[in-house]
């Protein structure tokens, strides 16, 4: 028994050719509808104002504590395979079976971030 031969592919149909610059234009159309309800919804000035200050306290400048500075790294280094932090128990506020807690606390003070 010999297996039959494929039948030849049809050539490909081409429906309509679009420019990149083309989409690019319409993907920055739709880009730039979908932020105006946002927008409006931040009404005046001074409420988009107030917005931007709050992002740049909350990620601008920040103070982490010594314990937290020395953990960021390892579980940076474990994020993607979490067994290598999971039985150490330094690294977790608590424990109680199979579940780790890690408790921060954060604040703000006049021009910076702190987390605890």
């Amino acid at each position: 028994m010999t297996a039959e031969p494929l039948p030849p592919r049809p050539n490909p149909i081409e429906i309509a050719r679009v420019s990149f610059r083309a989409s690019f234009r319409l993907a920055l159309v739709v880009a730039l509808a979908a932020c105006r309800a946002p927008a409006v919804a931040l009404g005046a000035p001074t409420a988009s104002d107030q917005l931007l200050e709050s992002l740049a306290a909350r990620f601008g400048p920040h103070d982490r504590d010594a314990r937290f500075d020395a953990l960021r790294p390892r579980f940076a280094k474990s994020a993607l395979v979490p067994s290598k932090l999971f039985h150490d128990d330094s690294a977790w506020t608590s424990t109680n079976g199979n579940t780790r807690t890690l408790v921060l606390v954060g604040h703000g003070t006049p021009g910076r971030y702190s987390l605890v």
